[in-house]
């Protein structure tokens, strides 16, 4: 079954970063196919003003509140949901997970 979840900006940024880069074929592909999924158009781009320092990535404020509805089967569901419990358990999350980890979790 999928889901459709309205994602922020943010959230967005957020999934691209906690998704598996090293694991089986199959995680690998779904996580390749949502991170496309994910991805800024050129509109998007040219809106949000993207830029990068010392390892941030930050937007303006004019189109911060972007949002995008995103479809999620039920195996990347449960792929983003084992990311996020990782992240929980090595006590690796931040205060920006916090709205993220709502959104799978409560």
């Amino acid at each position: 079954m999928k889901k459709i979840m309205t994602l922020s900006v943010m959230d967005r940024v957020l999934l691209l970063n906690i998704l598996p880069t090293k694991g089986s074929i199959l995680k690998l592909r779904l996580s390749r196919e949502f991170s496309e999924t994910l991805s800024f158009t050129e509109e998007e781009h040219s809106r949000l003003k993207f830029t990068e320092s010392g390892g941030s990535i930050a937007w303006s404020d004019e189109a911060a509140d972007l949002v995008k509805d995103i479809e999620i089967g039920k195996v990347m569901m449960e792929l983003i949901k084992e990311e996020l419990t990782k992240l929980d358990e090595s006590e690796s999350l931040g205060l920006e997970h916090v709205d993220l980890y709502g959104k799978f979790f409560d």
